[in-house]
């Protein structure tokens, strides 16, 4: 008996640590599972870092390189705005100088205005000799080459009206000579 006491012990034994290994396999394959689980999110998450950080490289070389070229087009434009300036100084200039040439010019065509009117004889000339008369002049431009011209010889009147060839002062010299041929 006690054999058979000792070989039922011995068999309850090994069945106690056949079980005892089963639980112990079980428990390290579920140990293992959850390992495999953890590794594979952490590969998961370690992936995913990887996959934001070359996105956020990429968006920043992105940036990065729209950026330079601003401000190549911002250094052009810059140029090209300093040129204008440089040239509407330089038509400025000019404008003035046009504009000077101008109302020198203007002033003496005035002043030859004066001169052949001046010359020509005055309204009061004309109501003495002819009451019932008028006279109507009006120059093309400041100047004019047509004139008029009256004289008194003894007791006849002599008038004449002229169209000189031109305009403005080329026209004004030419009715400045005929006035000067009449007289």
């Amino acid at each position: 008996l006690d054999q058979a006491n000792s070989n039922a012990i011995a068999e309850m034994q090994a069945k106690y640590e056949t079980q005892k290994n089963e639980k112990e396999i079980e428990l390290l394959t579920k140990d293992n599972a959850l390992q495999q689980t953890e590794l594979k999110r952490q590969k998961t998450v370690r992936n995913s870092f990887m996959g934001g950080f070359i996105m956020l490289l990429i968006f920043g070389v992105v940036v990065f390189r729209g950026y330079r070229q601003k401000r190549r087009s911002n250094i052009i434009i810059t140029k090209q705005k300093e040129k204008v300036e440089n040239q509407n100084q330089i038509i400025e200039k000019q404008k003035n100088v046009v504009e000077a040439k101008n109302k020198d010019i203007t002033s003496s065509i005035q002043y030859a205005q004066r001169i052949q009117q001046a010359m020509l004889p005055t309204n009061k000339l004309f109501k003495k000799f002819l009451p019932q008369s008028f006279v109507l002049y009006r120059p093309k431009d400041i100047v004019s080459g047509d004139f008029y011209w009256l004289e008194k010889v003894g007791n006849k009147i002599l008038f004449a009206v002229a169209d000189c060839t031109g305009h403005g002062v080329p026209g004004a010299f030419m009715s400045i000579m005929g006035h000067e041929g009449l007289n």
